[in-house]
């Protein structure tokens, strides 16, 4: 059996790259909607730190939780509290200032984290319930 640079951080996973993967692709989509509240804050750099504050623990927490001994299921809500607040957050930027651009970028940003929303809720369960 060959080993993966990810096995050492997600260790009880059939595949570690893959989990590593889908961590990386909320990292991303974090970004995204940090960028939107940021674009939106026009100097209000509290808001856009608060937003990255979130979108950093969030990531953090999401690798904990699919790691063994982790947050567990408090943290696995936790961080998925955070990332529905985030999106919330970057959902009212684009309200807020409207214009063809961020209301583009902002069906991208809001859907796709939507999305992994829906993914997230299965991974968690197998990581915080089924082991």
């Amino acid at each position: 059996m060959t080993t993966t640079v990810f096995e050492p951080l997600f260790p009880n996973w059939s595949s570690p790259a893959a989990i590593a993967g889908f961590v990386a692709l909320v990292a991303a989509s974090n970004a995204a909607l940090v960028a939107l509240v940021a674009t939106a804050s026009w100097g209000d750099r509290r808001r856009t730190a608060l937003a990255a504050t979130v979108a950093v623990a969030s990531v953090a927490a999401a690798v904990s939780v699919v790691r063994v001994g982790g947050l567990g299921t408090v943290g696995g809500n936790a961080e998925l509290l955070a990332r529905l607040v985030l999106i919330l957050a970057a959902g009212h930027a684009v309200v807020s200032r409207p214009t063809a651009v961020r209301i583009a970028a902002g069906a991208v940003a809001v859907g796709g984290a939507l999305v992994l929303l829906v993914f997230t809720v299965p991974l968690y369960g197998e990581a915080t319930v089924a082991p």
